[in-house]
């Protein structure tokens, strides 16, 4: 199996095991290499994302924490795909149903087995418990949501295409949103009180965070942002109005509401915060 040298990409995972990119195998020679280029590699990602912060965590702790949640997101991917077409359509229904039905802390696991009409063998080699299985399957959910459409890189957003461009992303996020029946499915569950620990919407919510602030980075850069506020607060600012309005949308409005709204208020909302003063 070829080693992967570089774990960022959380949903590349025809790899190595993350163990052994983390501790290294001392069955291959090579894995020692790998683990550090990888640590390097990352490293090196993570030195470029961060500013200098006293509050921020030390690198190393970091980095550890990237590597054992690429290790979740492994394990997770591999244990569902075991459990192909009808039992794992089966199981990512129940338990979605369930969650959104009796919230985190009334969903009963012995519900969704039943529900999903599946061997508990099969159920709890896909998932030990409760948290597992609610980050396996918000995991799954958004791997199959990105299968189908992924946002364009921060730099296209330059110069005169900024808005347009904004106004394009949010109307197929729209469209996504009435015809995709996993988003639809992410979108009955994202918002529910999180468990203990961390599951897959943090990581989804601290990259879409990231790439609103480089997008509007090349917006400020080529004038079609304001540049009187940092952009950390502009993106702060930005994400907060998107996230709630998607929240109180799929929780609050009515369903001809919601259509209104998501076709046409974000983009409105945005540019007023967020386009330059008038000369």
């Amino acid at each position: 199996m070829r080693h992967r040298r570089h774990p960022v990409d959380e949903h590349w995972v025809e790899a190595a095991p993350a163990k052994q990119l983390r501790d290294g195998d001392p069955g291959d020679a090579r894995a020692d290499d790998e683990h550090a280029q990888s640590v390097v590699a990352l490293r090196g990602e993570l030195n470029g994302e961060r500013g200098a912060g006293e509050h921020d965590p030390p690198l190393d702790q970091v980095v550890q924490s990237r590597l054992l949640r690429l290790d979740q997101l492994v394990q997770y991917a591999r244990r569902m795909a075991q459990l192909t077409g009808p039992h794992r359509d089966a199981l990512i229904e129940a338990t979605v149903a369930e969650f959104a039905a009796q919230g985190y802390e009334g969903a009963s696991l012995n519900r969704i087995v039943r529900a999903a009409g599946i061997s508990k063998s099969s159920f709890y080699h896909a998932a030990g418990s409760k948290a597992e299985l609610f980050d396996a399957v918000v995991t799954s959910l958004i791997a199959d949501v990105r299968a189908r459409w992924t946002p364009p890189p921060p730099e296209q957003f330059a110069g005169a295409d900024f808005w347009p461009l904004v106004e394009h992303v949010l109307a197929e996020l729209t469209a996504l949103a009435a015809a995709d029946r996993a988003l639809e499915m992410l979108g009955r569950i994202f918002y529910l009180p999180a468990g203990s620990t961390a599951d897959g919407r943090s990581a989804l919510l601290e990259a879409g965070h990231g790439w609103v602030r480089e997008a509007l980075r090349v917006g400020v850069a080529s004038g079609a942002v304001r540049d009187d506020v940092p952009v950390d607060a502009l993106a702060a600012a930005a994400f907060g109005l998107l996230r709630g309005l998607d929240e109180w949308a799929l929780t609050e409005a009515p369903p001809a509401t919601r259509t209104a709204l998501a076709a046409s208020a974000p983009a409105a909302l945005l540019r007023a915060m967020l386009e330059p003063a008038a000369a």
